[in-house]
């Protein structure tokens, strides 16, 4: 279950999706790497860790209805700070695009930082 909320009090400023894509992708993470050749045919590397704040949740779904879909474009229209929360714990950040193809629905939502 994967749900997306307002961060101050909305009537309509929340959703539960219940049934999604197996290609939803909210697990996924990276390190803040970065490799430099050497004059000696080697490299340094340098790791500067992992941050939620790199991540890019996507969740896809095609069980949404209609009044669901339209709320969904309601929050990316007039939020700027949205609430994501999943197995893993609730994170801050931006609903960077939502799509529509026919009965399938994207989300991309840019992880600013996890709240718990």
């Amino acid at each position: 279950m994967i749900s997306i909320s307002t961060p101050t009090f909305d009537l309509s400023g929340s959703l539960i999706i219940r049934d999604y894509d197996p290609s939803t992708d909210v697990k996924s993470r990276s390190r803040r790497v970065s490799r430099t050749a050497t004059l000696d045919g080697g490299c340094v590397i340098e790791d500067n860790g992992l941050s939620h704040s790199d991540r890019t949740l996507k969740i896809i779904s095609k069980g949404l209805s209609a009044l669901e879909v339209e709320n969904l474009e309601r929050l990316i229209e007039f939020y700027s700070e949205l609430y994501v929360s999943t197995a893993e714990g609730v994170f801050a950040g931006v609903m960077e695009n939502l799509n529509q193809k026919k009965d399938e629905v994207t989300v991309s939502f840019l992880v600013e930082r996890k709240i718990t």
